[in-house]
C-alpha cells in the first residue's frame, strides 16, 4: 500500500500538469500522511489548519501542513510546484546573486506563517481550535527538483536565511525511501 502511494506521488510530480492543491490534497489522504511523516520525522500531521490573527486585523494564514515532531511542537511545511516557473531560481550579478522573485515570495509568505507564531495569542488559538502547538517553528518549503536547486551558489544563499529549510520533491522521495528500505 504503501509503494502504491509513493509511486502515485512521482507520477504526480513527474506531470508537468499537477498542480500544487493536487499535491498537496493527495498528501492530506490519511493514507499518504506517511510520506510526510517519514520525510520530515513527524508523528502527526495537520493540513491546512486556518488560522486568524488574534491581535491584529490581518488575512487568516492556511500554511498546508503542520507536521508535530516527537517533542509535541510542530513545524510548518508549503509545498510549491515542483516545476519552478522560471528556470533560474538564483539571479543578480557576481558577488551580488539572490534568488528569484519567484522564491523570495515564498519565503515571504513563509515569514507571514512565522510572525504569526510569535504572537502567545495566536499560539493559544492554534492550540484551542486545531490542537498544534507552534513556537519557533521551522519553515519548510517544498519545491522544485534536485537538479534545479542542488548547487553550490543555491547553498550559499541558502545559509542567509535563518529558520527555513528547502527541500525538493526528489529529497522527499529519498528520505521516504531510505525509511522503507531500512
Amino acid at each position: 500500500e504503501k509503494w502504491y502511494s509513493l509511486n502515485r506521488f512521482v507520477e504526480l510530480i513527474s506531470s508537468k500538469d499537477t498542480s500544487e492543491l493536487q499535491i498537496t490534497a493527495f498528501l492530506a489522504k490519511p493514507e499518504n500522511q506517511f510520506i510526510l511523516k517519514m520525510a520530515f520525522m513527524g508523528k502527526n500531521i495537520y493540513s491546512e489548519c486556518e488560522l486568524e490573527w488574534q491581535s491584529v486585523e490581518c488575512k487568516a494564514i492556511r500554511p498546508d501542513f503542520f507536521v508535530e515532531g516527537p517533542n509535541g511542537y510542530s513545524d510548518i511545511v508549503e509545498f510549491k510546484l515542483h516545476n519552478l516557473k522560471n528556470t533560474k531560481s538564483i539571479v543578480g550579478r557576481e558577488n551580488r546573486e539572490t534568488f528569484s522573485a519567484e522564491i523570495n515570495s515564498y519565503i515571504s509568505q513563509t515569514r507571514n506563517y512565522e510572525e504569526y507564531f510569535e504572537d502567545p495569542k495566536n499560539r493559544e488559538f492554534a492550540e484551542e481550535q486545531h490542537g498544534i502547538k507552534v513556537h519557533y517553528p521551522k519553515r519548510i518549503l517544498v519545491m522544485g527538483r534536485r537538479w534545479m536547486l542542488d548547487t553550490p551558489d543555491w547553498r550559499k544563499l541558502e545559509n542567509d536565511y535563518r529558520n527555513i529549510m528547502f527541500k525538493t520533491y526528489d529529497d522527499i522521495i529519498d528520505l521516504v525511501l531510505s525509511h522503507l528500505y531500512s
